[in-house]
């Protein structure tokens, strides 16, 4: 049997929802990292996540522990590397549709 495993929904969630018991001779396969997102400021476990494809914003804060109670919760502030050489800024409405991008 060839089963997923979504090891931040354990860490951070202590999602155990799909857990899998291993046997004898199993193996695990665990993929090269893929495109990475850094958050850092005003979250409750700043660090480096995984950027899964699609994921919103919304689901990145979520990970790294949403917004302390002092973060301002009027404006998000955006920085994109592309191929580790062009770097883009954006500023935008931390609301609902802000907290869509992707």
């Amino acid at each position: 049997m060839i089963a997923d495993f979504d090891l931040y929904a354990l860490l951070l969630h202590g999602d155990k929802s799909k857990d899998v018991r291993l046997l004898p001779e199993d193996v695990l396969y665990i993929p090269p990292v893929g495109p990475q997102v850094a958050i850092a400021g005003s979250v409750g476990n700043p660090g480096i996540y995984e950027l899964r494809e699609g994921e919103a914003i919304a689901n990145l804060l979520d990970d790294a522990g949403n917004t302390s109670t002092i973060a301002s919760n009027a404006r998000i502030s955006l920085e994109r590397t592309s191929e580790r050489q062009v770097r883009q800024a954006m500023e935008f409405a931390a609301d609902a549709t802000g907290l869509r991008r992707r």
